[in-house]
């Protein structure tokens, strides 16, 4: 056997012994002369060159950095196992067609991708997935990290809490202990903030706006008088939408009522003229999923010749089943987020235009949801994946993304308005719980805490249209801009809703989506391209 070689395999037989004796500070010291030796084989990579001795070479080398990436778990050494890594992937990747299959590659793969995982690394987590093929896929360990992260994103943390009995291997232990930490760090943070606004609610207080959980739409307008004010109010067919219509006709406010649902529209319209018969009120077809439908309406709507003072994107659904929309995006973000933005982005201009002649600032309002706070990891990485299909759908993840899309819309809509100088504020509401439509398929602590919390803190519906309505018109809220309200009160959103690069890349990759020449191809290119240009905010994602 060639002298370097026989001096490499000796060394790798103490760091064994060593390793098997948990003697980790040997096995470090080891290590560093074993990766030293390895220089001096041209046949590894990057080079690869062809020497007599390149298959033995190559595979003692693989074996050392597999026994690295390993110790480096044994010490807990996240960057050490991020170093050791990535010079063995090479092994697996380039040197695929000149070795033999590892016995502990799938382990080695399955412990990165968990590392990912507790890392929050979940657009990379994701890119190496795409790497595999579908056997390896299918590989316990692998599958494993897999379940873990699908448990993870959905909040079923019992699930992860439970999976470590099954793990894989011994060594996978160490990344399921910190994920069970910041899983118990989430339920304690949560439970704190639930109980302080609990108690909030209950009482009723009002906040520094006077008004509080229990202050209705009427109670908020009562001094509002929106005589010669147009507004638009999508979803105002039903529940808190049509409260809002309501009270802003009450109040004087010409409506236009766009709605999938002509028939519907109508009914609205008349129960409100039979409570305010002077009331002027324009029904119109709108479907949100169909950016041609919204480009139709902003056609009809600007042939009418109206100003237009307030828009109240207040429309949503929870989609129990898995859809794609006409232009190839999942249902629940059609509707919710990518509607609304197409519809604010072509009407903008009117409300400009409006705001600069009449004098009064015009208000757009985006009705969100605290739920907004459930959705954790890559936002564009997984409408990526249930836009493409429903292997990873999971129908409240996916009304938190798009309700997450909403806050995130109102942050950059209103750092645009800001540096056009434009006397139109944006800003968000959560307008409070009426009747949950969210099922309890979810599994989870935090799942359990909430819904039993939501069960004491249902609203009327002419509360949840409060804070629609306050903020709206609220004289008090002149030039207030790109905040988030709950309770007719400024609120805090959740660390991943403040994000203003977040807000950046959504909204850079929604004007890619709803640009006239979107097709399902460029949808897939418009996820990729925000998704490789992340880097900036991932040390503020959730």
């Amino acid at each position: 056997m060639d002298p370097q070689l026989t001096e490499v395999s000796q060394h790798l037989e103490r760091f064994k012994a060593a390793f098997v004796r948990k003697d980790y500070n040997t096995c470090s010291d080891l290590l560093s002369r074993l990766k030293v030796l390895l220089t001096k084989f041209t046949s590894l990579p990057p080079l690869f060159e062809n020497t007599p001795n390149a298959a033995q070479e190559l595979a003692i080398a693989r074996d050392i950095y597999e026994h690295a990436v390993v110790l480096s778990v044994k010490t807990e050494d996240q960057d050490a196992f991020e170093r050791d890594f990535f010079q063995l992937k090479p092994y697996y990747v380039d040197a695929r067609n000149r070795l033999p299959p590892s016995p502990q590659e799938n382990l080695i793969l399955g412990l990165n991708l968990l590392r990912l995982l507790v890392q929050n690394r979940i657009a990379e987590f994701h890119t190496e997935l795409e790497l595999l093929s579908s056997a390896t896929l299918e590989n316990p360990c692998i599958k494993h990290a897999v379940e873990l992260e699908q448990s993870f994103m959905e909040g079923a943390y019992n699930r992860v809490l439970s999976a470590r009995q099954t793990a894989p291997d011994a060594t996978y232990v160490y990344f399921m202990d910190l994920l069970a930490k910041t899983i118990r760090d989430e339920i304690a943070g949560c439970s704190e903030k639930a109980y302080d606004y609990t108690v909030k609610h209950l009482i009723g207080s009002g906040g520094p706006s006077g008004f509080g959980s229990r202050s209705t739409a009427d109670h908020v307008t009562v001094n509002c008088d929106l005589r010669s004010l147009t507004a638009i109010i999508t979803g105002a067919t039903s529940g808190i939408g049509a409260e809002t219509a309501r009270v802003l006709a009450k109040r004087g406010a010409r409506l236009v009522i766009p709605a999938r649902s002509l028939k519907t529209a109508e009914e609205t319209k008349s129960r409100i003229l039979s409570e305010f018969p002077d009331a002027e009120i324009i029904v119109m077809h709108l479907d949100l999923s169909s950016l041609a439908s919204v480009r139709r309406f902003v056609a009809d709507f600007e042939s009418l010749h109206l100003p237009l003072n307030i828009l109240i994107n207040n429309a949503g659904k929870y989609a129990h089943k898995h859809a794609i929309s006409e232009d190839g995006v999942e249902m629940t973000f059609a509707t919710n987020y990518l509607g609304h933005f197409l519809l604010t982005k072509l009407l903008l201009k009117n409300m400009i235009e409006t705001a600069a002649q009449t004098g009064v600032q015009g208000r757009i309002v985006n009705v969100t949801s605290v739920i907004h706070s459930w959705f954790s990891g890559d936002m564009l990485q997984y409408l990526a994946d249930i836009s493409r299909n429903n292997r990873s759908y999971d129908a409240t993840r996916a009304y938190a993304l798009s309700k997450l899309a909403n806050v995130l819309h109102t942050i950059e809509l209103s750092r645009i308005l800001h540096k056009m100088d434009a006397n139109v504020t944006a800003n968000c509401v959560h307008p409070g719980i009426v009747r949950t439509r969210l099922t309890r398929d979810r599994e989870g602590l935090i799942t359990d805490l909430v819904f039993f919390l939501t069960s004491k803190l249902l609203k009327s519906v002419p509360q949840a249209a409060a804070t629609t309505c306050y903020v709206a018109t609220s004289p008090r809220l002149r030039n207030v801009c790109g905040k988030y309200f709950a309770d007719c009160n400024e609120a805090r959103t959740s660390k991943l809703g403040s994000c203003n690069v977040k807000a950046q890349r959504l909204w850079t990759a929604s004007e890619l989506l709803v640009s006239p020449a979107s097709c399902t191809p460029h949808l897939y290119q418009t996820f990729k391209y925000s998704l490789t240009n992340d880097a900036i905010c991932k040390s503020q994602s959730l």
